[in-house]
């Protein structure tokens, strides 16, 4: 299952291209592969007879909890008599992800193969920022490649546009300076890729742990491109992200690492400087002065929202999204408007907006307050359990104690970009929770914890195909059924 795994998330970051449409639905790779997961563990189930081993815990129940939440968000568009098939549509299809996480937390994988899923990360994500690079000069020159095809219709949806503009990549410019996004649909999405490469990178390093890449040289130059395709997506979502992952170094570290920190600080200024010098003459424009005007125009904005500020700047847009989620919540404050109806609700059709720009905000008015309660304690429980096993690492062998030692900043930056992003119902969302729950699993493993087997037939099929060849005994589970 590890090249299974490896491939299915790193076709994550192919997220703008599809392999066909399913009406308004681009199904791309990442589809097709976890449809392979799920076939193979259908097979494994029903045909092998093998069960998921759960044990009793606070972040499994929130995440049982949801599904009940979601189907009384239902209730809204039922007594509306409006919108029942679009709940229907979007409940589906979160099943279909959420469904990930759920196995995940039953799933028993060697912690080997969640380490070759993040060194996967760490390599291909030199490619990705090494293209994002390239692409600010190429789109300043004129060069070839400057720009990607986009071809998943999902996009259009997401930008509330039609036709082509849906699948153009979202990059404004500032005189020849055009915001990298490498292979993504905008810089935000690079951006929020790249943080998460430098916690696989980072993490380990500051630990003194083993790297996923043992090559120094090489693990210093994807330091360098990561740093300086963070620094040309020009996005508050990747230095917020950077920020809060140094934050928590220094809260869960306890100052042990402040020699590498400052040192690793000096690197990226110096790094950030050179590519300021080397880029200004070509972009006509130097980025570290659009980073000051940035963050001086989103202080000021607190105090005049209706000033000047930076063009396009997604703060702003982002803080109004929120308060109108905060709208929709009002009239149903209590199972929210339905999952996937935000648009249907009056305050969004009088403000023409199709979706809520954040997971939280979303959550909150399509779910109501038991939905948004629910998906709290959901994630609030996954974060401390993170942080103990993140705590307890040193019990257990090199490689999962690695991995424990990267869980907490993987899940904290996850949260936070779910502040800036909304992925509750894609896949991507409930393949990083599934990521943590095997984690965990293999820890629990370790520690000699109990499980709990959950099968899913009483006779494994192949055992009923060999007793009607009369091949096979019968391995009947009937005292492991729950």
């Amino acid at each position: 299952m590890t090249v299974l795994y490896v491939s299915l998330f790193l076709s994550m970051l192919l997220g703008g291209f599809q392999l066909f449409s399913l009406s308004t639905y681009g199904f791309g790779l990442n589809d097709a592969l976890l449809c392979l997961f799920y076939l193979i563990v259908a097979k494994r189930m029903i045909w092998d007879g093998e069960p998921l081993r759960y044990t009793a815990n606070l972040p499994l129940m929130g995440l049982l909890g949801l599904l009940p939440a979601i189907l009384l968000s239902g209730i809204t568009p039922v007594i509306e008599g409006d919108g029942m098939t679009q709940f229907a549509k979007t409940s589906a299809h979160f099943f279909y992800a959420w469904l990930f996480a759920v196995i995940a937390a039953g799933r028993q994988e060697k912690p080997a193969a969640v380490s070759a899923v993040m060194r996967a990360f760490v390599i291909i994500g030199g490619l990705v920022t090494a293209y994002g690079i390239y692409q600010v000069v190429a789109r300043a020159l004129d060069l070839p490649f400057a720009w990607v095809e986009l071809n998943n219709v999902s996009l259009s949806l997401r930008k509330s546009v039609e036709g082509d503009a849906a699948t153009q990549q979202l990059a404004l410019n500032f005189q020849n300076f055009y915001r990298a996004t490498s292979i993504f649909s905008e810089p935000s999405v690079l951006a929020a890729f790249t943080t998460y490469f430098m916690v696989f990178l980072g993490i380990p390093y500051l630990q003194n742990s083993r790297m996923f890449v043992p090559s120094a040289a090489a693990n210093w130059l994807f330091f360098l491109l990561y740093i300086g395709a963070l620094f040309l997506t020009f996005s508050l979502t990747g230095v917020l992200g950077v920020v809060i992952m140094c934050g928590m170094v220094f809260l869960l570290e306890r100052g042990k690492r402040v020699g590498k920190i400052i040192y690793g600080a000096v690197v990226v200024v110096l790094c950030l400087s050179v590519i300021d010098v080397l880029v200004a003459p070509i972009t006509k424009v130097s980025i570290l002065e659009l980073f000051g005007k940035r963050i001086i125009g989103i202080i000021e904005y607190g105090s005049n929202p209706y000033g000047e500020h930076t063009s396009g700047e997604s703060f702003v847009s982002r803080s109004e999204s929120i308060a109108l989620s905060a709208d929709v919540w009002e009239y149903y404050p209590v199972n929210g408007v339905g999952l996937g109806r935000f648009a249907s609700s009056l305050p969004a059709r009088r403000a023409d907006v199709w979706f809520s720009i954040s997971t939280y905000s979303t959550v909150l008015a399509e779910t109501g307050t038991i939905g948004f309660l629910t998906l709290i304690f959901f994630l609030g429980s996954m974060f401390a359990m993170t942080l103990y096993w993140y705590r307890r690492r040193h019990l257990f062998s090199e490689e999962l104690s690695r991995l424990l030692g990267v869980l907490p900043y993987l899940f904290g930056l996850f949260l936070f970009l779910n502040f800036t992003g909304n992925g509750f119902v894609g896949s991507a969302f409930w393949q990083w929770i599934g990521l943590v729950f095997i984690v965990a699993n293999a820890a629990r493993r370790e520690s000699g914890l109990p499980f709990a087997e959950v099968y899913l037939v009483r006779t494994p099929l192949r055992d009923i195909a060999g007793r009607a060849l009369g091949m096979a005994p019968v391995r009947l589970h009937d005292e492991h059924m729950s």
